[in-house]
C-alpha cells in the first residue's frame, strides 16, 4: 500500500472516530469554543487613535538645568515653538493666509452671536442657545440677542454710576454669564464669588477686593455684615428668580449702614430697553478680562481630535459651578464653538447626576470628581448580575483594545435614559484640596463602560485658567498602580517641569529628575498662568508615557 493511502486511511479512521462518539453535548463545546475563537476576528477594527500617540504624548526638551528635569509640552507645541497664546481670531473679509488675533473675551460672545460662517461668510449652521433648566420638566431657551441686550443695559449702568469693581455671586444662569461679559465689554473688573458661601467668606473675599458693586441672587446674603465689611459698595443689583419677581427687593432696609442704591435685574432690563441695546457693543476700546483666559480656552478647544471637537450639535451641560476655572473655560470654549449651553442652579461640587441631568439629555457634560466619584460608586452597586458582569467584561475587553464600547454597560430599565446622547465627561481635580478626590484609572474605565462616553480627566489649580493637564479622550488604557490615575500630557497653552523637593539634593534626587520618569516639585508656566508661572506644593511624576502623575 502506498505511504498517501495509509495517511488517508488514518485520517478517515480518526474523522470515523470523531463523529461515531459526536452528541448534543460535542455541538454545544463545540460552538462554543468556535464562538469563542471566531468573534475577535469577526468584530475586530482598528483602535481609535494611533497606538505611538498614546505611547508619548508629550515632548521633552532636548535639555535641562541643574536641579530640573526637562521641560514637558503638549505634542501640538514641541519645544522651541511659542505656547498658545489665543484663539486666531480672525475678522470678516480677513485674507485667508494672514494670521489671527489673540483676541480676548468679548471676542468669544461675538463669534457666538455671529454664529458658525463658511468662507464666503453665509452661515454654516445654526447659532448656539443658552438654557436654563428649572426642576424636572421646565426648560427656558434664551436666544443670544436677548442676553446682548442684558449685557449692554447692564454694562452701561454700571459705567454710568462710575462703578469699576464688580462681585458677582450667582449660580449656574444667563445672568452669571451676561455679568462677566458685561464687565469685558464695558472695562469692568469682575470677582467671582462661589454662590453658597458662608457669611464670613464671603467677606473675607469682599474685604480684599473692596468692589463697588455687587451682583447676587436674592434672598441669599444679608446686607448688613456685607456692608460693614465693604465701604466702597454703593450699588447691589438683586437677580431673583423666575418665581419671586413679583416681591419688592429693591427698598432698602433700615437697619443697612451707609448710602447704598438698591435695584434688581429684572427692573434694570424693563426700564432701559431700546432697540441700539440688542446691538453688540464696541470692541475699539481695548478689553481688561485677562490674557490667560483666551489661552486657556484656544488650548482647551484644541485639546480634542477634530472629528470630536465641540460643535452646534452639542449640548454641554455643566454640573459643576461656573465659579471654577475648568468649568467657565470650557463654558467659553461651548460659546465659542457654537454649541447649545443647559444652565442649571443644581450644579455644585457634590451635585447628583441625575437630579441634575434628568430634564435635559446632555451631549457633554463638566462634573467634579466628587460628584463623578459618587455616581460611579452608585451605579456599580447595580452591576452585581452575572448578565452585568458578562457585559461589564466584554466592554472592558473592548477598551482593552482600543475601541469604545457602543452601547453602555447592562443596567436597570430607565437607568441611563437621562444620559443616552451623553458622548464626552469632563472631569476636573482641584490640586491641594482635600475634599476632591483622585478618580483611579480602574473608575475611569468603569465610566467609560457605564455612560457609553469617553472621558477627560484634568488637573486644576488656583492661579492657572482652565486646566494644567488634561487626558487625551482617545485613551483607554487600564493601569494597575495604586494610587490616582494619571491627568494625561500638558494643554497646549502651559509647560510643566520637576525641580529638587528642598534647597539642597543629592546626587539621587539629581540624577531622578535626569531619568526616564522624573519626579519633584511641579512648577508650571505658559500665558494661562497669573504671572506666567507658579510654583505648587505638589510632588509631580512624568511617566514613561510623559504623562503627569501626582504622588
Amino acid at each position: 500500500m502506498a505511504i498517501g493511502d495509509t495517511l488517508l486511511a488514518r485520517a478517515d479512521n480518526t474523522l470515523n472516530g470523531i463523529f461515531a462518539g459526536w452528541s448534543l453535548s460535542t455541538t454545544v463545546i463545540a460552538s462554543l469554543l468556535f464562538v469563542f475563537l471566531a468573534y475577535p476576528w469577526l468584530t475586530w477594527k482598528d483602535p481609535d487613535t494611533h497606538p505611538f500617540l498614546l505611547a508619548r504624548q508629550a515632548t521633552a526638551s532636548p535639555i535641562r538645568h541643574p536641579g530640573e528635569s526637562a521641560v514637558y509640552r503638549s505634542i501640538e507645541v514641541p519645544y522651541g515653538y511659542p505656547l498658545r497664546s489665543g484663539l486666531n481670531v480672525k475678522d470678516p473679509g480677513a485674507p485667508k493666509w494672514s494670521s489671527g488675533r489673540n483676541g480676548d473675551l468679548r471676542d468669544i460672545w461675538i463669534q457666538a452671536v455671529r454664529g458658525p460662517l463658511k468662507d464666503d461668510g453665509s452661515a454654516a449652521g445654526p447659532k448656539g442657545k443658552l438654557l436654563t433648566v428649572l426642576g424636572r420638566e421646565k426648560i427656558m431657551e434664551r436666544s443670544l440677542e436677548s442676553v446682548t441686550l442684558e449685557i449692554n443695559i447692564v454694562g452701561r449702568y454700571i459705567q454710568q454710576i462710575e462703578g469699576k469693581y464688580v462681585a458677582i455671586c450667582l449660580s449656574n444662569s444667563v445672568e452669571l454669564l451676561a455679568s462677566i461679559f458685561a464687565c469685558a465689554f464695558y472695562g469692568l473688573q469682575p470677582l467671582l464669588i462661589p454662590y453658597g458661601s458662608s457669611t464670613e467668606e464671603f467677606t473675607q473675599r469682599l474685604r480684599k477686593v473692596q468692589p463697588d458693586i455687587l451682583i447676587a441672587e436674592a434672598g441669599t446674603l444679608e446686607l448688613e455684615p456685607v456692608l460693614s465689611s465693604c465701604k466702597n459698595l454703593s450699588q447691589v443689583i438683586w437677580v431673583t428668580k423666575a418665581g419671586n419677581k413679583h416681591m419688592d427687593f429693591a427698598d432698602t432696609p433700615d437697619d443697612v449702614p451707609g448710602k447704598v442704591n438698591i435695584s434688581t435685574w429684572h427692573d434694570l432690563i424693563e426700564e432701559n430697553k431700546s432697540p441700539a441695546s440688542s446691538e453688540l457693543p464696541s470692541t475699539e476700546k481695548g478689553s481688561s478680562s485677562p490674557s490667560n483666559i483666551v489661552a486657556a480656552v484656544a488650548a482647551l478647544i484644541n485639546s480634542l481630535p477634530r472629528n470630536q471637537k465641540i460643535s452646534s450639535d452639542d449640548v454641554v451641560l455643566p454640573i459643576s459651578p461656573l465659579t471654577s476655572s475648568y468649568t467657565l473655560m470650557l463654558a467659553f470654549a461651548s460659546l465659542f464653538s457654537h454649541a447649545t449651553i443647559a444652565l442649571n442652579s443644581v450644579a455644585g461640587e457634590t451635585v447628583d447626576f441625575a437630579l441634575a441631568a434628568s430634564a435635559i439629555n446632555p451631549t457633554i457634560m463638566v462634573a467634579s470628581s466628587q460628584s463623578t466619584l459618587r455616581y460611579h460608586d452608585r451605579m456599580m452597586k447595580t452591576q452585581l448580575g452575572p448578565l452585568a458582569k458578562v457585559s461589564h467584561y466584554w466592554q472592558k475587553k473592548t477598551l482593552l483594545n482600543g475601541n469604545m464600547p457602543k452601547t453602555p454597560s447592562f443596567a436597570p430599565p430607565g437607568q441611563h435614559n437621562f444620559l443616552s446622547k451623553l458622548r464626552l465627561l469632563f472631569v476636573y481635580h482641584r490640586a491641594e484640596d482635600q475634599n476632591s478626590p483622585r478618580l483611579s484609572s480602574t473608575a475611569l474605565r468603569d465610566l467609560k463602560i457605564l455612560l457609553g462616553a469617553r472621558t477627560c480627566y484634568a488637573l486644576t489649580t488656583s492661579g492657572v485658567a482652565g486646566a494644567i493637564a488634561q487626558t487625551n479622550m482617545l485613551d483607554y488604557r487600564h493601569t494597575s498602580e495604586e494610587g490616582g490615575s494619571h491627568f494625561g500630557p500638558p494643554l497646549s497653552c502651559v509647560e510643566v517641569l520637576l525641580t529638587k523637593d528642598g534647597e539642597e539634593g543629592g546626587d539621587d534626587e539629581e540624577e531622578m529628575l535626569g531619568g526616564g520618569e522624573p519626579q519633584g516639585k511641579l512648577v508650571v508656566r505658559g500665558p494661562a498662568i497669573c504671572g506666567g508661572e507658579r510654583k505648587l506644593d505638589l510632588v509631580g511624576k512624568i511617566g514613561a508615557d510623559h504623562t503627569l502623575s501626582l504622588l
